[in-house]
């Protein structure tokens, strides 16, 4: 693993601990320059591929 992907993962375990302590596992954090979004899946049904 390089240098970015380190520091990178040393940056977000915090935040997906964070989630796991705090949130449900149907939760994402989406971080840009701008913005910090919290996205929750209310209602999901998985769909058979199709043959």
């Amino acid at each position: 693993m390089d240098n970015e992907f380190k520091d990178l993962k040393e940056l977000c375990t915090p935040i997906a601990d964070y989630i796991r302590k705090n949130y449900n596992p149907y939760t994402r954090i989406v971080i840009s320059d701008t913005h910090i979004k919290v996205i929750s899946d209310d209602k999901s049904i998985p769909v058979d591929e199709v043959k």
